[in-house]
C-alpha cells in the first residue's frame, strides 16, 4: 500500500464507496496535509459529480462541516475513486493508470511548473487497482469543455503552460528514474493489434464517425501504428501530461494566471509536441485548427527557447506534431468501439467521437503518413 501520509493510514486506506468518507476517516486522512489548520471535521456529505465527464475514474465532491471556527479550512474537497466500469477499471490497472496518478502527486507535483490541485491524501493498494485521491476542489474556476472547443486566447494559455513543463523536463536525466511512468511507445505493438482487430470489425460502418478521406489513414494504421509511435519515441523526451484536453483544464480568472491541470493518470515520457497535438484534437474543430495551429506551435517553440531549451526548430516540432495525431485517432477509436465510454450518458461517446474525427482529419491534412510510409 502506497500513501501520502506519515502517520498510520486511516482504515480503510482506500475507501470503496462514498459512505466511507466519514468525518473520522477524513480527519485521519487529512491530518498530515495541513489543510485543516487544526480544525476537526464534524460533518461530511459526499455526492457524485462530473458523472458525464471522467472515463477513467469516479469523482465525488465532499462538503465539509466543522466544529467551531475554521478560518482557511476548505468547505469542500474532491475525491477520486476507481471507475465503476469494470472494463475500464481493468484496462487502467493493466496500464498502471491509478499508480501513475498517485505517484505523480506523491513524487512529482511539486517538481512541475504546471499548476496542479493541492493533493491532501493519495493511496493505492498493492495490486494497483483500488485507489483514492483527495484533492483541492477547483469548482470555483471556469472549466474547459471537450465538446465546446475553446478560444485562441485560452489555447495560448495552455500552450504556454505545457511548454514550461516540457522545458523543465526536456531530456532530463531524472526521467530515467521514473520507472513507473512508461515511455510513449511502451505498448505500441499491443495498441496496433487491438486497433487492427477493432478497425476490421467496424470499418464497414464508419459513416458519420470517420470521414471518407480519413479511412485510408485507418487502413494504414493497421500496419504502421507501431512504427509511427516508435518514431515519436525517438524524439527528445520530456514529461508529458498525456491527457491534455479541455475537460482536464481549469482556467484562472486572471488571463495571465495560466491554467490548472488535473487527471495525471496518463503521465508519460515522450516528445513535447505530442501534448500539443492531443490538446488540439478537442481545442478546435478542423477549420479552426487549420487557422490557429501554425501560430500556436510557433508560440510553443518560442516558449521552449525562452525557457532554455536549445537547438529545437519549428520544422522538427512540426513533424512530431503532425505524426502525433495518429496515436489519439487509433486509441480513441478503440476505446469508443469497445465500450469504454459507456457511462449511461451521451457525452463520453461524443467526446471520443470528436477525438477520432478531429485527430484523423488533422493527420490527413498534415500528411502524417509521409513520415511512416510502407
Amino acid at each position: 500500500m502506497r500513501a501520502i501520509l506519515s502517520h498510520p493510514m486511516p482504515v480503510p486506506a482506500t475507501p470503496s464507496d462514498l459512505e466511507q468518507f466519514t468525518p473520522a476517516w477524513l480527519n485521519d486522512a487529512l491530518a498530515d496535509s495541513g489543510v485543516l489548520g487544526g480544525a476537526r471535521i464534524a460533518e461530511a456529505r459526499a455526492e457524485l459529480v462530473a458523472t458525464d465527464r471522467g472515463i477513467g475514474g469516479t469523482i465525488a465532491r465532499i462538503r465539509l462541516g466543522y466544529d467551531g471556527d475554521t478560518p482557511g479550512a476548505p468547505t469542500s474537497i474532491i475525491a477520486k475513486l476507481p471507475s465503476a466500469i469494470e472494463l475500464t477499471r481493468g484496462g487502467g490497472r493493466f496500464l498502471r493508470l491509478p499508480e501513475r496518478e498517485v505517484r505523480f502527486y506523491s513524487e512529482l507535483a511539486g517538481r512541475v511548473p504546471t499548476r496542479t490541485p493541492d493533493c491532501y491524501y493519495a493511496a493505492i493498494d498493492d495490486d494497483g487497482d483500488a485507489f483514492v485521491l483527495v484533492i483541492e476542489d477547483l469548482g470555483a474556476l471556469p472549466a474547459g469543455d471537450d465538446v465546446e472547443s475553446t478560444t485562441p486566447d485560452r489555447a495560448a494559455r495552455v500552450v504556454d503552460a505545457i511548454a514550461a513543463q516540457h522545458a523543465a523536463w526536456w531530456r532530463s536525466p531524472d526521467l530515467d528514474a521514473l520507472d513507473w511512468m512508461p515511455a510513449i511507445d511502451q505498448h505500441s505493438r499491443m495498441w496496433q493489434r487491438m486497433f487492427t482487430t477493432t478497425w476490421r470489425e467496424h470499418r464497414d460502418g464508419l459513416e458519420g464517425l470517420v470521414p471518407a478521406d480519413v479511412v485510408p489513414l485507418g487502413e494504414a494504421m493497421t500496419r504502421q501504428l507501431d512504427a509511427a509511435v516508435t518514431r515519436l519515441a525517438a524524439s527528445p523526451p520530456t514529461l508529458l501530461h498525456g491527457d491534455l484536453r479541455l475537460d482536464n483544464l481549469f482556467f484562472t480568472d486572471d488571463p495571465g494566471g495560466g491554467v490548472v491541470a488535473v487527471d495525471w493518470s496518463n503521465a508519460s515520457r515522450g516528445p513535447g509536441p505530442y501534448d500539443v497535438a492531443y490538446f488540439m484534437c478537442v481545442a478546435f474543430d478542423p477549420e479552426q485548427r487549420r487557422e490557429h495551429e501554425q501560430a500556436l506551435l510557433g508560440r510553443y517553440v518560442d516558449a521552449l527557447a525562452a525557457d532554455g531549451v536549445e537547438g529545437v526548430t519549428f520544422e522538427e516540432c512540426f513533424d512530431v506534431y503532425r505524426l502525433s495525431f495518429c496515436e489519439p485517432f487509433t486509441r480513441m477509436f478503440f476505446l469508443l468501439m469497445r465500450g469504454h465510454a459507456d457511462k449511461g450518458t451521451d457525452r463520453p461517446p461524443t467526446v471520443l467521437s470528436r477525438f477520432v474525427r478531429n485527430a484523423g482529419q488533422a493527420a490527413v491534412d498534415l500528411g502524417a503518413l509521409e513520415l511512416v510510409r510502407d
